[in-house]
Order: structure tokens, then C-alpha cells, then sequence
């Protein structure tokens, strides 16, 4: 079966309806090789990323109507089916019944509701690109494939016997899988001192779609600058959501820079808090296709939240670098577990929050000459080598 088209139950780590994530990439590129059945559940989280505010009542709403849905399989596109089904996510539940007891429950359901698709569908493979959260494994013939995208970091309120009983859950997932992947080494290294299971995982970094990003001519730039009064103005952004924007530090960044860099031009795009100063323009929430454009206008990229007190984000690699880098653009960051383990010219990493040192490096920055050994580093970023490197894998199994 080795090269084959394989028929793959996807289960991505969330059902977003903007699709910009490493589980859509994932799937996108996968099915332009094998058949894919992707799942679909109403995810409460899917109001965030369209610029409203989450609510009790939308998170009860996408309970009740992920557990309502009746069963169905549509053609999406030549290789991607979409299937809804009834499917428990824990989001609200939990509230109720506590944590434990939600997730216990989430998933002896979602494993009977597995077992059903894989007799209808008959599956090659079932690709947990959730990592085990919502669905366990299953015994079938289909190979278990899973993602992890970030370390494990459960809520300090969860007792330290009860800490463990989830590492076991995981433990007894990864004695089931034939083929696991995660983001980093540092996430790898760090789930599998935790579990205390060695080589459990193979590495799989963050990818950007870099023909989209670069696919955008002078027209287009042009446009977008003359569409924000962005001409002529040296551009720093941030792209995404508030996990890597500290607000505090962001609007005195902002502020410090008015004093010292007034050639300079703020965008913060996505759903985040609205910073003030003559120097910034919130545009808010935009399609990713747009957002793929943004990081071509930009002349410098920014992360602006110091990650180092959180194993979740230190170990973490930021797919927004990838895209900066796909558009060539210099990235001023905090400190990455990641980043110390390369050597990326561009990244520019700055240690501390010290103000003047920031306004440093984005002089620094902005005066980056992008040479050409540096293509040939970030060109295995690609989400296309990615999934060449998965496919791989994947039919190794089959071999």
C-alpha cells in the first residue's frame, strides 16, 4: 500500500471556521496526496477568531449542537469530505461536572461515536491531530497517527493525583499510536520527561504557506498601503491573537516610540485590545488571505509577550515567525526555547522589556539586509516540505 491514496479520518485540535492553524495546513496538504474525512463540531472558540466577545451562552450553544448533530459526509473538494456527527467537547460541560469527570465522559463518548465512523468510512488511518484531547485512540485496523502542538500545561487548580491520572491517559494513547508528531524538541523533549516515555515523538516544526505570501505583487502592496494611509511609512505589525501581545508592555512600547521613532507605524491586526497613540492603526480582524498580505507590507514583524515563565509558550514555535520569514521580513521576539537551538538572522531576539533596548533593536531592524544563504534556511519551512516529510512517515507504516 506503500504510495498509495490512503482514506484518512482527520480530528483536527479545533473546528475553527478561519482557517489558519497547523491542523488545517495539515489536512490541506494531505489532501492533495490521500482522501481526507475531516471532522467538524460547532467549537466555542470559533467567535473569538471572528472579532466577537465569547459568551456562556455561545459556549452552551456549541454544546448542545456539537452533541445534536446528526451524522453526515459531504464532499468538501475532490479529496476532503466534511463529517459532522454527534461529538462531546468539554468546553462548557466541564463547568459543571469539574474537569475531570467532563473529559472522562468526552471521551467514552467520543469513542463510541469513532468506532461508528471507521465501520462507515473503513479508514487507512485515523490522524489525531488533537493530540488525544477529544478523542482517545481506538482498536481498528486503521494505523493511529497523532499531532501535539503544544506541552502539557493543566490547570493549577487540578490536584497533583489527578495531574497524574491524565499523564496516564496519555501514557496508555501513545502505547496505542503507530506514528506521532509534535512542534518542536523543546515540546518533545519536555512531554516526554512528563510521561516518562522516551522517543515517543518525531519532530515536525510549524510551516507557512509561502506561495500563498508570496504571491501577492507590487499592486497589491500598494493597494493595501494606500487602503490604511500606509505610504511612505516604515511598518512594524503584529498579526494574530493575544497570546504573544502583552498589552501593558505593548502600549508603552508604543508610547516610548512616539518619542524616539516617530518615522514609524504600528498595525495590530487581529482580534486583540485596542492600543492608543498617533503612531497606530488597529485594523482589527481580517481574512487570512489578507492577513498573508499584511506580512509582505510589513517592514519589521513583532512578538510582544515574554514567554519564558510559561513552558506552554517557551517551548512553543510560533508560526507567525515562519511567515514573517516566508516574507522575508526581520521578527523582534522574546526568547524561544526554539530560536536558541537555531541560528536565524532575522530573528532578532531581544532579552528583557527594557524600552530603549527595544527601541534599539528596531532600528536594527528595520536597516536588515535579507541575503540569500537565508532562503535556503527557511525554505524547509514550507508547509509543502512539511507534509512531504509526514507523507513519508506515514507511508513507512505501510511498507
Amino acid at each position: 500500500m506503500s504510495g498509495e491514496k490512503l482514506k484518512i479520518i482527520f480530528i483536527p485540535a479545533e473546528s475553527l471556521s478561519i482557517n489558519f492553524s497547523r491542523s488545517y495546513f495539515i489536512y490541506k496538504e494531505l489532501s492533495k496526496l490521500h482522501t481526507i474525512y475531516k471532522l467538524s463540531w460547532y467549537d466555542n472558540r470559533d467567535v473569538y477568531w471572528k472579532g466577537k466577545k465569547p459568551s456562556k451562552f455561545n459556549t452552551i450553544g456549541c454544546f448542545f449542537k456539537s452533541l445534536l448533530q446528526k451524522t453526515s459526509i459531504k464532499k468538501f473538494n475532490d479529496n476532503i469530505y466534511e463529517v459532522k456527527t454527534s461529538i462531546f467537547i468539554d468546553a462548557f460541560i466541564g463547568r459543571i461536572l469539574g474537569q475531570m469527570t467532563s473529559k472522562k465522559l468526552m471521551r467514552k463518548y467520543n469513542s463510541l461515536v469513532l468506532k461508528k465512523l471507521v465501520k462507515k468510512i473503513k479508514p487507512d488511518v485515523i490522524f489525531y491531530a488533537d493530540g488525544f484531547y477529544f478523542f482517545p485512540a481506538i482498536k481498528s485496523k486503521a494505523k493511529i497517527i497523532s499531532d501535539l502542538q503544544d506541552d502539557y500545561i493543566f490547570s493549577n487548580k487540578l490536584s497533583v493525583k489527578n495531574c497524574e491520572i491524565l499523564y496516564n491517559y496519555y501514557r496508555n494513547q501513545y502505547s496505542l499510536s503507530d506514528l506521532n508528531f509534535t512542534i518542536s524538541n523543546s515540546t518533545k523533549h519536555s512531554v516526554e520527561k512528563k510521561l516518562k516515555k522516551q522517543n515517543i515523538f518525531k519532530v515536525v516544526e510549524n510551516g507557512a504557506d509561502f506561495e500563498l505570501i508570496n504571491s501577492f505583487n507590487y499592486a497589491d502592496i500598494t493597494s493595501l498601503k494606500e487602503k490604511y494611509n500606509l505610504l511612505n511609512k516604515t511598518i512594524l505589525t503584529y498579526i494574530g491573537g493575544e497570546l504573544w501581545f502583552d498589552k501593558k508592555f505593548v502600549q508603552d512600547l508604543v508610547t516610548h516610540c512616539e518619542k524616539n521613532l516617530s518615522d514609524v507605524q504600528f498595525l495590530f491586526i487581529g482580534n486583540l485590545p485596542k492600543i492608543n497613540g498617533r503612531n497606530v492603526s488597529n485594523i482589527g480582524l481580517v481574512n487570512p488571505k489578507i492577513a498573508s498580505l499584511f506580512y509582505r507590507v510589513s517592514d519589521v514583524g513583532l512578538l510582544l509577550k515574554d514567554g519564558r515563565n510559561s513552558e506552554f509558550l517557551y517551548n512553543s514555535a510560533p508560526l507567525k515567525i515562519i511567515q514573517y520569514s516566508a516574507a522575508k521580513k526581520p521578527i523582534i521576539t522574546f526568547p524561544l526555547n526554539w530560536l536558541e537551538k537555531k541560528h536565524f538572522e532575522n530573528c532578532i531576539v531581544t532579552e528583557s522589556n527594557d524600552l530603549d533596548l527595544w527601541t534599539k533593536k528596531i532600528n536594527n531592524a528595520i536597516n536588515f539586509n535579507w541575503e540569500k544563504p537565508l532562503d535556503e534556511k527557511w525554505r524547509n519551512y514550507s508547509w509543502r516540505n512539511k507534509i512531504n516529510t509526514i507523507n513519508t512517515e506515514i507511508n513507512n507504516l505501510f511498507t
